[in-house]
């Protein structure tokens, strides 16, 4: 679970912590450290961390692809939950039919009128 504070206020530890509980089990040891090393090397705390795209993850030195691909997904699911719009998983997002929970992240449809 994140800390409890918003993501904007975690500091550089918070975002090594979160790192650890989302990346170890895709990512292994060797590479879940190095990113925390990065991290730490770069001062990238939460306000860092939550405004991070593929481009600022790819200068902090994440070359993969795959694993910039992972993290953006990952930082829109705390995303999503902060702003209480986590849907169920696979399943339809809470008050909202055009949005769907995905392994991959949250989804919009167009939902036709009428």
């Amino acid at each position: 679970m994140p800390p409890p504070a918003g993501i904007a206020a975690w500091t550089v530890q918070d975002v090594c912590e979160w790192l650890d509980r989302a990346c170890r089990g895709k990512f292994g040891d060797a590479k879940t450290d190095h990113y925390k090393a990065l991290v730490m090397e770069h001062d990238v705390d939460g306000e860092t961390l939550a405004d991070a795209g593929s481009d600022e993850l790819s200068a902090l030195g994440i070359t993969s692809f795959g694993h910039r691909h992972f993290l953006i997904k990952q930082l829109q699911s705390l995303r999503a939950a902060e702003q209480g719009q986590q849907g169920y998983p696979g399943g339809v997002g809470m008050g909202d039919p055009s949005t769907v929970q995905g392994a991959y992240g949250t989804h919009q449809f167009r939902v036709p009128a009428g």
